[in-house]
C-alpha cells in the first residue's frame, strides 16, 4: 500500500515545478537547450523513477532532481535524501541484456552472439558523478557521508547481471524490495538532511568544481568482452578519449549550437501550432 504522504520532490530545473518531477513537453525543449538532447530523451526515465519511489518511500525522503553545478555539461541524476543516507540514482529505460563487470556497462548482441561494450557507459557516468558529489561533500560536512550508487534499470523487459561491479545494478522487480530495507534503516536524523540539501544546493565555486571532477582513466589495451553464460576474466580495458564539451563545439549565430537551434525552431514551432489551434477554436466557438 503506497504511503500516504509520499516522499517529497525537489526539481531545481528552473523551468519546472519545483514540487514535481513531471515536465510538459514545451518544459522539456527548454530543458534541451539549457542541458542538451540526451538530457530530453531520457528524462522521462527520471519521472518514472519519481513515480516508483512515490508508492513506496514516505516524507522522510527527499527526491532532489536537476541538481546543477558549475563546469557541468548536464545535471546530477536524481539523489534521494533520507534517514538511510545520500543515494544517486541513474535511472534508465533502456532494453535487452546486459553485464556489469567491474566499472563498465556491456550489452549482449544477439547478432554476433557476444557481450559488447554499451555507449554511452551508465556505469561510468555514475562513477563519475559520485566522485565528484562523494568528494565535494567530505569538503564541506563535519560529519562525512558515502554516497550510496545505483544504475536503475527501469524497462521490465530488461535483464542485467553482474561481476565484480563497483556499482551494483538494480532492476525494477528489485526497486521494491530495495525501497524497503532504506525505508527501514534509521542511520541519520532529519537535521543532518536538511545540512545536506543546504550543501548541495549552496554548491561550489566554478574552480572547486573542476578540482571534484573526477579523473580522467588512462587509455589501455582493448578488453575482451564477456561471452554470455560464463564470467569472463577480469582484465584492462580501454578509456574513452572525452569528448569536447558543448562549449567547445563551433557556434553559429548568437552563440548557439546547430542542435540548439533546432531545439528552439521545434519549440517555436510548437508554440505557433498552440496559437493556430486557439484561434480556430475562438472562431468556432463564436
Amino acid at each position: 500500500m503506497p504511503p500516504i504522504n509520499p516522499l517529497k520532490v525537489l526539481n531545481l530545473a528552473p523551468f519546472g515545478n519545483p514540487r514535481t518531477a513531471r515536465l510538459t513537453l514545451s518544459q522539456r525543449l527548454q530543458g534541451a537547450l539549457k542541458y542538451g538532447f540526451r538530457w530530453f530523451r531520457e528524462y522521462p526515465a527520471q519521472e518514472r523513477l519519481a513515480e516508483l519511489l512515490a508508492e513506496h518511500l514516505d516524507r522522510r525522503f527527499l527526491l532532489v532532481l536537476n541538481l546543477m553545478w558549475p563546469n557541468m555539461r548536464a545535471p546530477f541524476p536524481p539523489i534521494l535524501l533520507g534517514p538511510s543516507g545520500i543515494h544517486l540514482l541513474l535511472p534508465t529505460l533502456i532494453r535487452g541484456d546486459y553485464r556489469v563487470r567491474e566499472d563498465r556497462l556491456w550489452i549482449y548482441d544477439t547478432r554476433k552472439q557476444r557481450f559488447k561494450p554499451y555507449r554511452p557507459d551508465l556505469v561510468q557516468e555514475a562513477l563519475e558523478h559520485r566522485h565528484r558529489l562523494q568528494n565535494f561533500l567530505q569538503s564541506r560536512l563535519e560529519v562525512p557521508v558515502t554516497v550510496e550508487t545505483r544504475v536503475v534499470f527501469l524497462h521490465p523487459g530488461t535483464y542485467v547481471d553482474a561481476f565484480q561491479a563497483h556499482i551494483a545494478p538494480l532492476m525494477v522487480d528489485g526497486l521494491a524490495r530495495y525501497l524497503e530495507q532504506l525505508s527501514r534503516q534509521r542511520k541519520y536524523q532529519r537535521g543532518q538532511i536538511h545540512r545536506w540539501l543546504e550543501v548541495l544546493q549552496e554548491g561550489p565555486s566554478a574552480a572547486e568544481a573542476e578540482a571534484h571532477e573526477a579523473p580522467r582513466p588512462r587509455r589501455e589495451a582493448r578488453a575482451t568482452p564477456p561471452r554470455r553464460g560464463r564470467t569472463a576474466p577480469a582484465s584492462a580495458r580501454p578509456a574513452r578519449r572525452p569528448r569536447r564539451s558543448t562549449a567547445t563545439r563551433a557556434r553559429g549565430p548568437l552563440g548557439f549550437t546547430r542542435q540548439q537551434w533546432l531545439i528552439l525552431a521545434a519549440l517555436l514551432g510548437l508554440n505557433l501550432l498552440l496559437f493556430v489551434a486557439f484561434l480556430v477554436f475562438i472562431l468556432l466557438s463564436s
